[in-house]
């Protein structure tokens, strides 16, 4: 059952055609229900991967008509309309195609940190100034605690990802391995205290879009395979410190990036589907 409570700020999509240039082809009457729906599949599998239980139907729902969905808590409207808003807002980014900055990351950070407690301890818009880490099962099943770049690192291992990011070109043929070879350094280091993973589901999609490609998107349902091949990377390349490789190619890369194509798959199934 859905409420009838209104969202500040949600209802109202406005269609974005030139964050999904690679919908062009697609016939005009068509193209605006793509894009929704693409956006709303987008968004509801980036936040399902963090735990949020919006289906793919309550998130159409809550972007569409800007109403509260019955049982799902603030925290998790927040989450999925933070995502939506800073596809909006990349979509500048996708037009200029200005080499990406730390500024740019800081403001896509706070939009999809919705949180309204401040913390001091976990900023919004600027690099984590506490240590952080999580923790895995090794292949025995042990729990293995991981530690994520040191926050006096992290300044100098993202401005060589920075580097690295904006030195790509992408084609139909690379787009998987780019994607991959940006995302996993990304959530490897850690830069945020919060959102690191939506942040790298957002961003390393960007070199995509510009190129005029549709995004990866990681079903939510895939969450155990994503976190897993994650964790076994981080396990096998060990904590980054600031003179480290960004990626080595273990094989937790490749699994990822196989992973990452057969996801893109589903994604160019879509707009297959509405171009027939």
């Amino acid at each position: 059952m859905r409420t009838r409570q209104p969202f500040k700020g949600t209802k109202g999509w406005t269609v974005m055609s030139d964050l999904f240039q690679c919908l062009d082809a697609i016939p005009e009457y068509r193209r605006a229900a793509l894009q929704d729906a693409l956006i709303a599949e987008w968004t509801c599998a980036s936040a399902g991967l963090e735990g949020n239980t919006f289906s793919l139907g309550d998130t159409d729902f809550f972007l569409r008509e800007g109403l509260t969905v019955a049982g799902k808590t603030f925290r998790e409207h927040c989450e999925i309309k933070g995502h939506a808003d800073a596809l909006k807002w990349m979509e500048q980014l996708v037009i200029t195609k200005t080499p990406l900055s730390q500024e740019h990351l800081f403001t896509l950070h706070r939009f999809i940190q919705t949180e309204t407690v401040i913390d001091v301890y976990a900023p919004v818009g600027a690099f984590k100034n506490s240590p952080n880490g999580t923790y895995s099962r090794d292949s025995e099943g042990k729990a293995v605690w991981m530690e994520y770049a040191s926050p006096e690192d992290v300044p100098a291992l993202m401005a060589r990802w920075l580097h690295f990011f904006n030195e790509q070109r992408v084609t139909r043929e690379n787009a998987p391995s780019i994607y991959t070879r940006l995302h996993i350094p990304f959530v490897h280091i850690h830069p945020f205290a919060d959102g690191n993973g939506r942040l790298a589901r957002l961003i390393s999609n960007l070199p995509l879009l510009r190129a005029g490609l549709p995004p990866i998107i990681i079903p939510k349902e895939w969450r155990q395979e994503y976190i897993t091949l994650l964790a076994e990377h981080q396990r096998e390349q060990g904590t980054l410190v600031s003179g480290s490789e960004l990626l080595d190619i273990t094989p937790a890369v490749q699994k990822f990036e196989g992973m990452a194509a057969r996801a893109w798959e589903r994604t160019w199934t879509v707009i297959e589907n509405f171009s027939a």
